[in-house]
């Protein structure tokens, strides 16, 4: 059984999808592709039992944001990753509401791949 799932959750009712690592960042890369085109940006949470949650702003050109809550329990650990002298925001669908996220708090769509193998192999956010 797979370890890891998927959980969409936007304005409707949760979708829930077993996974396991094999093809994980196509599949995620394909819903932010798909997202983007419809102008749709919202939230996915890639939930793993030992790793906790890493969640994955997706669906604005170029652009993701990343959270991580670690399984242990401890609070989310954050910071900008991004250009510190970018200016404006993103809003995200995040739990049906809209969630306003700083553009200096985002980073390239190229880092998903980096991200999401990071996660999944060791449970840290790089």
């Amino acid at each position: 059984m797979a370890r890891l799932k998927i959980v969409y959750e936007y304005a409707g009712p949760v979708e829930v999808v077993n996974v396991d690592t094999h093809g994980i960042v196509d599949l995620l890369l394909a819903e932010h592709n798909g997202r983007t085109r419809n102008n749709d940006p919202v939230f996915i949470r890639l939930e793993d039992e030992d790793f906790g949650t890493l969640g994955i702003g997706v669906g604005v050109p170029n652009w993701l944001f990343f959270t991580h809550n670690p399984a242990d329990g401890e609070p989310p650990y954050s910071r900008s990753v991004g250009n510190v002298f970018s200016s404006g925001s993103i809003i995200y669908l995040y739990d049906g509401s809209p969630t306003e996220i700083l553009v200096r708090n985002t980073v390239s769509s190229d880092h998903l791949a980096s991200v999401v193998s990071a996660f999944v192999t060791n449970g840290i956010l790089s």
